[in-house]
């Protein structure tokens, strides 16, 4: 069954968790530290289901799609510094909390908690201990599908065996994410590592299989649709840009409430991936405005000849 054809048959809008103005895909236009120094070009992407977060950073240069072996040390260097990850979302009325997940460096770079306005399309994330603000933007305009999906399992059907124990999907209309995780027992070990990514890819005790097994993780960002599908556009693996994010097709409701599942074929095998459903919402509004007072709507209108000289809609 088509994703498509599921979905239009469950609404699961629980409230519990994330607010509604919080959740869809937001890019940062900009991060501005303590020191007063400002970063307006990393490409950063927040993508917000009801109960979960995947986070995708890279530098604005594309590595071209090349075999391991063909990368340069600064193209290692470069790869083994980006940044992916899923993780529960906490909300506690104020400041937003994120915990568990797994990530594609072996260590939380962004440990602080975020103190969040929103504003319009602007989500302001302001830090703990002042050291960082960020400006995000909402790139949704329109109501439209909202699906949250967090990896409970994934299956490989010729052995039985557990591949994976953690990831998600989320698609936010013309939007969507995915973050799959490593092998369990690499992910385990990994983790508990003093070693870097970076440490690794330049090591040449690592064998180019050791390294490959690394580096299979994935945080990806795509557009389309549910109809026709979603094209990568930004990727922590440089060889999956321009191809389709994930199969649409293969789902089916499993037997315990609360979970679909989805049949695929990878190199020639076959796997079923487990879903825990966060969020199904086929007519979401994506909230592009907040609410304020009668006497500052009052001001705005009387202010309109200055106010409304350069506006627009950014994102």
């Amino acid at each position: 069954m088509k994703l498509l054809e599921l979905v239009k048959d469950i609404n699961k809008k629980d409230k519990k968790g994330v607010p509604n103005w919080m959740l869809g895909t937001f890019k940062r236009r900009s991060i501005s530290f303590y020191n007063g120094l400002s970063d307006n070009t990393t490409d950063v992407f927040w993508i917000q289901s009801r109960n979960f977060t995947i986070d995708l950073r890279l530098p604005k240069e594309i590595i071209e799609k090349k075999e391991l072996a063909a990368y340069t040390k600064e193209n290692l260097s470069e790869i083994a510094n980006y940044e992916g990850w899923v993780a529960d979302s906490i909300f506690d009325g104020e400041k937003l909390f994120w915990e568990g997940g797994i990530f594609y460096q072996n260590r939380n770079k962004w440990p602080e908690p975020a103190f969040m306005k929103k504003i319009g399309n602007c989500m302001l994330e302001f830090c703990p201990s002042n050291v960082y603000v960020e400006d995000w933007r909402l790139q949704n305009s329109k109501n439209d599908y909202l699906i949250g999906l967090r990896v409970v399992q994934e299956i490989d059907l010729e052995t039985n065996e557990s591949r994976r124990s953690d990831g998600g999907l989320i698609i936010c209309g013309e939007f969507a994410a995915i973050c799959l995780g490593r092998e369990k027992s690499l992910e385990d070990r990994f983790s508990s590592m003093n070693y870097t990514l970076e440490d690794i890819l330049l090591n040449k005790e690592y064998s180019l299989d050791e390294k490959k097994e690394y580096l299979n993780f994935e945080t990806s960002i795509a557009k389309g649709s549910l109809e026709k599908g979603y094209k990568i556009f930004a990727s922590t693996n440089p060889n999956r840009y321009d191809e389709e994010l994930t199969k649409l097709d293969g789902f089916q409701l499993e037997n315990k409430e609360g979970e679909v599942s989805q049949l695929f074929e990878e190199n020639g095998k076959k796997f079923k991936r487990i879903y825990e459903i966060d969020i199904i919402d086929s007519d979401f509004n994506f909230e592009t405005k907040t609410d304020t007072t009668e006497e500052a709507k009052s001001w705005f209108k009387k202010e309109s000849r200055t106010l409304n000289r350069y506006l627009d809609y950014l994102k």
